[in-house]
């Protein structure tokens, strides 16, 4: 990817290394893309899936936090 900007390199990239880090999990056979927190529970942040039913199953939705630690 090319990014055309009048700014700095500095200025781009000056937040870059404070960004959440997020993993990839697969909760009973669908993979996720979720955000770790500090008490050992997970946020859904994004479904990784090619069936569609998946998207469509709340307890899986973006923002559910699970509480099955891996």
């Amino acid at each position: 990817m090319v990014l055309y900007t009048p700014l700095w390199m500095e200025e781009v990239l000056k937040d870059h290394d404070k960004l959440t880090k997020y993993k990839e999990i697969n909760y009973k056979g669908i993979i996720l893309q979720v955000e770790p927190s500090a008490d050992g529970k997970y946020r859904v942040v994004r479904i990784i899936s090619s069936n569609l039913e998946d998207y469509l199953n709340p307890n899986i939705q973006p923002g559910v936090v699970l509480e099955t630690r891996y």
